[in-house]
């Protein structure tokens, strides 16, 4: 039986109510205040899924505009604001799809691009924005799961390599982009997972070390090209999940960490080449997550944090590594899914 009242109306969820952690399981209200029980251990306001924090005490920064959906890469303008991408569908009261840009007022630019799948990873080089992900159509024209943008204009540039699968990761050396995810063809070539493709023209250099599964992952140090990813080979030889190749002939360097999984991240600094991922072991030590390595050897030092989850996110500032994803505990402490982990090098 179904009672229906007279004059109801819409409902709409109070976007400034204070969220838990966990569980919720009684409530009750009493005069102004209501009072929460459960499993939960914090509370706290609705960010959304994008938020700048503090890079020395972690506590969020008001004013970012919130973000319904998932973020993947957030990468800084270079003039105080950031570009955002991932799967979203909405940032502040605005419909963005998967890529926008936030002005260094904190206010949405109304640029709106609108790729169609998810954009995974950003490159910035001068005026141009390159975008990397699982799309086909960005600014409403068809670009394969790669397209650049000019920043001054926000015009679609003609650059476009095509690729016929994923691109998880994009870097700049040069007059070359290096491009690494789960393609096959890419800059109008057969080339498996990873390729050099012309700043100019978006074609794919002749330079192909035909890694054997997907490619998540690029740092580069002169003329290595570090990579990290879920292949087991590359270069035409056994390295699994993380390589140190030639930029100039395509031929594998002896660095072999040999990740026993997934690498997802890595950051070069101060002479030390931090990865994270899904491994637990790693340049010859048990290494949960994430670890420092000798970028010419492959071989862990005693850096040792043990993360508990995967790690998504690599960046280092400084004698500080920044680590993001799926964890919540670093080096036996608490930490959900962001940490700071000092490192002495």
């Amino acid at each position: 039986m179904l009672f229906c009242a007279r004059g109801v109306r819409a409902q709409t969820v109070h976007s400034e109510l204070y969220i838990t952690n966990g569980q919720v399981n009684s409530q009750v209200v009493v005069g102004n205040t209501l009072y929460v029980g459960g499993t939960f251990s914090s509370t706290g306001s609705v960010t959304g899924s994008g938020v700048p924090v503090d890079a020395v005490t972690g506590t969020a920064i008001p004013g970012f505009p919130r973000i319904d959906g998932q973020v993947t890469v957030a990468m800084p303008d270079g003039a105080g604001g950031w570009f955002l991408g991932g799967l979203f569908t909405k940032v502040g009261n605005e419909a963005r799809a998967n890529l926008a840009h936030i002005l260094p007022d904190d206010s949405l630019d109304p640029w709106a691009p609108n790729p169609n799948g998810q954009v995974r990873t950003l490159l910035l080089s001068g005026d141009t924005l390159i975008v990397g992900g699982d799309f086909t159509t960005i600014s409403a024209l068809t670009r394969n799961r790669i397209a650049a943008v000019q920043v001054s204009t926000w015009n679609l540039l003609a650059w476009n390599p095509n690729s016929n699968g994923s691109v998880r990761a994009l870097l700049r050396s040069g007059a070359t982009i290096f491009a690494g995810g789960a393609f096959t063809n890419i800059g109008g070539q057969n080339r498996n997972r990873i390729a050099a493709l012309s700043v100019t023209t978006g074609s794919a250099s002749s330079w192909n070390p035909n890694a054997n599964s997907q490619v998540q992952a690029l740092a580069i140090a002169g003329d290595t090209l570090y990579t990290g990813g879920q292949f087991t080979a590359i270069s035409g030889v056994t390295r699994n999940r993380v390589a140190a190749v030639s930029t100039l002939t395509a031929s594998a360097f002896a660095c072999n960490p040999n990740a026993n999984n997934q690498v997802t991240a890595l950051a070069l600094s101060n002479g030390v080449l931090h990865v994270g991922g899904q491994f637990t072991t790693i340049g010859g030590q048990t290494r949960n997550r994430v670890a420092a390595l000798d970028p010419a050897s492959g071989v862990a030092s005693a850096w040792n944090p043990n993360v508990n989850n995967t790690v998504q996110a690599v960046i280092a500032r400084g004698d500080t590594i920044y680590v993001g994803g799926d964890f919540t505990t670093v080096t036996g402490q608490s930490r959900s899914r962001p940490g700071g982990i000092p490192h002495a090098i």
